[in-house]
């Protein structure tokens, strides 16, 4: 089965995907009882008013699968020291809910890897939308972070299509995130840059959803 880790579109497909929620865009579609999702307050939210109440009752849902999306933005959104203070809180949830966390990384790769380092033991913890060069992919998987991969695999730069192929097999994940293109079009393209059959990639996958979103795995 196809897995799409991050997606903020809300489509049918002939595969799985973890929906992502926005905490302060409400929680239409998860009326679904088959809707599996993600939840957090985004690094761009981290000023507004949180009901942290409901975000824990959200996360104690067994269809949600991770906190996220949540992490570090130096573009966009408040103040550095009020995104650092809501991402910490978040990570505690995690902890004690036993569920993996995907990231929002912007120009924060070092404020962010500092801040799991103290958090951790943590279940899988994901960095969604990764579309850097292999130096870069090379200091999260260092950590221990699984890297997603998204439609810039489309149109892979050499660079890009270095990083995936030195992520090791087990920590890779795929994803539409905002994009209008299918993961069915996301899994062919990396299976190619792979040199690997999109079956063999997608059972790879499949392992690795299981074990990280539905078992769980410290890093």
């Amino acid at each position: 089965m196809l897995t799409d880790i991050h997606t903020h579109r809300l489509i049918l497909s002939s595969g799985r995907a973890i929906y992502n929620v926005r905490l302060r865009e409400g929680v239409d579609g998860l009326a679904d009882l088959n809707t599996l999702f993600s939840v957090a307050v985004h690094p761009w939210d981290s000023d507004r008013d949180i009901n942290w109440s409901i975000l824990r009752q959200m996360v104690e849902d067994p269809r949600c699968l991770a906190i996220g999306e949540t992490g570090l933005d130096k573009l966009h959104g408040p103040s550095f020291d009020i995104q650092i203070k809501v991402f910490e809180q978040q990570l505690c949830m995690a902890k004690e809910a036993g569920k993996p966390v995907i990231i929002h990384s912007v120009r924060a790769q070092q404020e962010v890897i500092a801040i799991i380092r103290k958090h951790k033991p943590l279940e899988a913890i994901v960095l969604h939308g990764f579309s850097q060069r292999p130096s870069v992919a090379q200091q999260w998987l260092n950590e221990g972070f699984c890297l997603s991969f998204g439609a810039a695999l489309l149109n892979p730069n050499k660079a890009l299509a270095e990083s995936l192929r030195l992520t090791p097999p087990d920590r890779m994940f795929f994803e539409t995130d905002d994009s209008i293109t299918t993961i069915e079009g996301i899994y062919k393209s990396a299976a190619i840059i792979l040199n690997i059959a999109p079956d063999l990639l997608m059972e790879r996958v499949e392992q690795n959803f299981k074990e990280a979103f539905l078992h769980g795995k410290l890093v």
